[in-house]
Protein backbone atom coordinates (compact mmCIF):
# COMPACT_ATOMS: atom_id res chain seq x y z
CA UNK A 1 0.00 0.00 0.00
CA UNK A 2 1.04 3.56 -0.74
CA UNK A 3 1.61 6.40 1.79
CA UNK A 4 -1.35 8.78 2.47
CA UNK A 5 -0.28 12.22 1.58
CA UNK A 6 0.30 13.67 5.00
CA UNK A 7 -2.61 16.53 4.18
CA UNK A 8 -5.11 13.75 4.29
CA UNK A 9 -3.62 11.45 7.01
CA UNK A 10 -6.12 12.91 9.79
CA UNK A 11 -6.49 8.89 11.07
CA UNK A 12 -4.89 9.96 14.39
CA UNK A 13 -7.31 13.22 14.96
CA UNK A 14 -10.42 10.35 14.28
CA UNK A 15 -8.84 8.06 16.99
CA UNK A 16 -8.39 11.02 19.34
CA UNK A 17 -11.99 11.85 18.77
CA UNK A 18 -13.35 8.05 18.90
CA UNK A 19 -11.28 7.55 22.13
CA UNK A 20 -12.48 11.32 23.80
CA UNK A 21 -15.96 10.96 22.50
CA UNK A 22 -18.62 9.66 24.90
CA UNK A 23 -20.86 8.66 21.52
CA UNK A 24 -19.90 5.09 20.18
CA UNK A 25 -18.53 5.84 17.23
CA UNK A 26 -16.09 3.01 16.71
CA UNK A 27 -17.49 1.67 13.37
CA UNK A 28 -17.94 5.09 11.89
CA UNK A 29 -14.50 5.82 12.35
CA UNK A 30 -12.92 2.18 11.11
CA UNK A 31 -15.35 2.56 8.04
CA UNK A 32 -13.29 6.07 7.81
CA UNK A 33 -9.71 5.10 8.20
CA UNK A 34 -10.21 2.13 5.92
CA UNK A 35 -11.82 4.41 2.94
CA UNK A 36 -9.01 6.78 3.58
CA UNK A 37 -6.15 3.95 3.34
CA UNK A 38 -7.92 2.93 -0.12
CA UNK A 39 -7.07 6.42 -1.36
CA UNK A 40 -3.22 5.85 -2.60
CA UNK A 41 -4.27 2.93 -4.45
CA UNK A 42 -6.90 5.12 -6.80
CA UNK A 43 -6.03 6.69 -9.83
CA UNK A 44 -5.84 10.32 -9.18
CA UNK A 45 -9.48 10.86 -11.47
CA UNK A 46 -10.70 8.20 -9.08
CA UNK A 47 -9.95 9.99 -5.76
CA UNK A 48 -11.80 13.32 -6.09
CA UNK A 49 -14.92 11.35 -5.99
CA UNK A 50 -13.51 9.00 -2.86
CA UNK A 51 -12.33 11.94 -0.83
CA UNK A 52 -16.10 13.48 -1.62
CA UNK A 53 -17.72 10.52 -0.08
CA UNK A 54 -14.98 10.21 2.52
CA UNK A 55 -15.55 13.94 3.51
CA UNK A 56 -19.71 12.95 3.53
CA UNK A 57 -18.64 10.31 6.11
CA UNK A 58 -16.99 13.01 7.95
CA UNK A 59 -19.27 15.38 7.85
CA UNK A 60 -22.17 12.47 9.14
CA UNK A 61 -19.81 11.32 12.21
CA UNK A 62 -19.28 15.31 12.86
CA UNK A 63 -22.87 15.70 13.04
CA UNK A 64 -23.11 12.95 16.19
CA UNK A 65 -20.45 14.36 18.45
CA UNK A 66 -20.04 17.63 20.38
CA UNK A 67 -17.36 19.09 21.77
CA UNK A 68 -13.81 18.54 21.23
CA UNK A 69 -14.45 15.48 19.08
CA UNK A 70 -16.57 16.92 16.96
CA UNK A 71 -13.85 20.13 16.73
CA UNK A 72 -10.80 17.25 15.77
CA UNK A 73 -13.61 15.98 12.90
CA UNK A 74 -14.50 19.45 11.45
CA UNK A 75 -10.36 19.84 11.29
CA UNK A 76 -10.01 16.44 9.66
CA UNK A 77 -12.95 18.10 6.80
CA UNK A 78 -11.01 21.12 6.82
CA UNK A 79 -7.86 19.59 5.91
CA UNK A 80 -9.68 17.09 3.18
CA UNK A 81 -11.07 20.47 1.25
CA UNK A 82 -7.11 21.91 1.42
CA UNK A 83 -6.25 18.94 -0.34
CA UNK A 84 -8.75 18.85 -2.46
CA UNK A 85 -8.49 22.62 -3.56
CA UNK A 86 -4.42 22.05 -4.58
CA UNK A 87 -5.01 19.08 -6.02
CA UNK A 88 -7.34 21.36 -8.45
CA UNK A 89 -5.30 24.03 -8.75
CA UNK A 90 -2.16 22.09 -10.05
CA UNK A 91 -1.44 21.57 -13.60
CA UNK A 92 -2.30 18.32 -15.16
CA UNK A 93 0.74 15.56 -14.17
CA UNK A 94 1.94 17.76 -11.54
CA UNK A 95 1.08 16.74 -7.57
CA UNK A 96 2.01 18.25 -4.39
CA UNK A 97 3.16 15.06 -1.96
CA UNK A 98 3.76 17.04 0.87
CA UNK A 99 4.30 20.19 2.25
CA UNK A 100 5.73 21.95 5.59
CA UNK A 101 7.09 24.77 6.80
CA UNK A 102 10.91 24.89 7.36
CA UNK A 103 10.35 26.50 10.89
CA UNK A 104 7.54 26.25 13.20
CA UNK A 105 5.33 23.44 14.59
CA UNK A 106 1.91 22.83 13.18
CA UNK A 107 -0.41 20.10 11.55
CA UNK A 108 -0.18 20.02 7.81
CA UNK A 109 -1.69 22.98 5.96
CA UNK A 110 -1.84 24.90 9.50
CA UNK A 111 0.29 28.14 9.71
CA UNK A 112 2.57 27.49 12.53
CA UNK A 113 1.33 30.83 14.86
CA UNK A 114 5.42 31.68 15.87
CA UNK A 115 5.42 32.44 11.99
CA UNK A 116 2.72 34.67 11.85
CA UNK A 117 3.70 38.10 10.54
CA UNK A 118 7.79 36.96 9.86
CA UNK A 119 9.09 35.84 6.87
CA UNK A 120 8.97 32.01 6.73
CA UNK A 121 10.07 29.43 3.89
CA UNK A 122 7.31 26.64 2.92
CA UNK A 123 8.54 23.34 1.54
CA UNK A 124 7.06 21.07 -0.96
CA UNK A 125 7.69 18.19 -2.52
CA UNK A 126 6.36 17.79 -6.03
CA UNK A 127 6.30 15.32 -8.64
CA UNK A 128 6.09 15.54 -12.07
CA UNK A 129 4.45 12.67 -13.73
CA UNK A 130 4.84 13.99 -17.39
CA UNK A 131 7.51 15.16 -20.00
CA UNK A 132 10.27 17.33 -18.47
CA UNK A 133 9.09 21.20 -17.81
CA UNK A 134 9.56 24.51 -15.78
CA UNK A 135 6.62 24.87 -13.19
CA UNK A 136 5.90 27.67 -10.33
CA UNK A 137 5.38 26.31 -6.78
CA UNK A 138 2.03 28.94 -5.49
CA UNK A 139 1.51 29.23 -1.64
CA UNK A 140 -2.19 30.55 -1.00
CA UNK A 141 -2.49 31.59 2.98
CA UNK A 142 -5.60 31.18 4.30
CA UNK A 143 -7.75 32.54 7.02
CA UNK A 144 -11.02 30.49 7.69
CA UNK A 145 -11.04 29.16 4.24
CA UNK A 146 -10.37 32.59 2.76
CA UNK A 147 -7.29 33.47 0.68
CA UNK A 148 -5.35 36.62 2.34
CA UNK A 149 -2.46 36.51 -0.47
CA UNK A 150 -1.21 34.26 -3.08
CA UNK A 151 2.87 33.74 -3.53
CA UNK A 152 4.77 32.19 -6.39
CA UNK A 153 7.99 31.14 -5.86
CA UNK A 154 11.29 30.72 -8.70
CA UNK A 155 10.93 28.27 -12.06
CA UNK A 156 12.35 24.26 -11.13
CA UNK A 157 12.69 22.73 -14.19
CA UNK A 158 11.52 19.28 -13.65
CA UNK A 159 12.09 15.97 -15.85
CA UNK A 160 9.92 13.12 -16.45
CA UNK A 161 8.43 11.04 -13.37
CA UNK A 162 11.21 13.75 -11.23
CA UNK A 163 10.22 14.25 -7.03
CA UNK A 164 11.90 16.80 -5.74
CA UNK A 165 11.45 19.76 -3.08
CA UNK A 166 10.59 23.40 -3.77
CA UNK A 167 10.55 25.98 -1.31
CA UNK A 168 9.09 28.95 -1.42
CA UNK A 169 9.96 32.27 0.84
CA UNK A 170 7.41 34.52 1.89
CA UNK A 171 6.02 37.50 4.33
CA UNK A 172 3.17 35.23 6.73
CA UNK A 173 -0.20 37.25 6.88
CA UNK A 174 -0.54 38.07 10.25
CA UNK A 175 -4.06 36.12 10.03
CA UNK A 176 -3.34 33.26 8.71
CA UNK A 177 -4.53 30.26 9.54
CA UNK A 178 -3.76 27.65 6.91
CA UNK A 179 -2.31 27.82 3.25
CA UNK A 180 -1.95 25.61 0.00
CA UNK A 181 1.02 24.82 -1.72
CA UNK A 182 -0.15 24.15 -5.55
CA UNK A 183 2.56 23.61 -8.75
CA UNK A 184 1.66 25.13 -12.32
CA UNK A 185 3.30 24.93 -15.40
CA UNK A 186 5.28 28.07 -15.31
CA UNK A 187 3.69 29.43 -18.75
CA UNK A 188 0.57 29.44 -16.51
CA UNK A 189 1.82 31.14 -13.27
CA UNK A 190 -0.11 33.64 -11.85
CA UNK A 191 1.84 37.24 -12.15
CA UNK A 192 2.28 39.80 -9.29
Amino acid sequence: MSSLPPLLDVRDDLRTARRESDADVNDDVDAVIERLEEVPERDPGGQDAMIDEIDNELLRLEEQLDGDPARRIGAARNRLRIYRHAMGESSEHLAVIDTEFQSGDARPGAVPADVRNEEATVEATVLNEAAPREVVPVVRFLDDGDELKSVTGSPVELGENDQRTVSVTAMVPEGADGYTVTVVDAEDAPTA
